[in-house]
């Protein structure tokens, strides 16, 4: 779900002036983000319901 929507996000983030970043997007939500695609790993492994942790799309923000 989160790949269809991930360019219209990225228009979104640099219409905001953010840096370059990975975000995980997850029923065409922003649900974290991070430096580096590890650290969105990591987060989603902590915040994500049981067997969900492999279905957020892990989209690479670079304005």
């Amino acid at each position: 779900m989160g790949k269809p929507r991930a360019r219209s996000l990225g228009r979104e983030l640099r219409e905001l002036g953010l840096d370059e970043a990975y975000v995980a997007i997850y029923d065409d939500r922003i649900i974290t983000s991070a430096p580096s695609e590890s650290e969105v790993r990591k987060l989603l492994e902590e915040i994500m319901p049981a067997g969900k942790a492999d279905h957020p799309y892990i989209y690479y923000f670079d304005p």
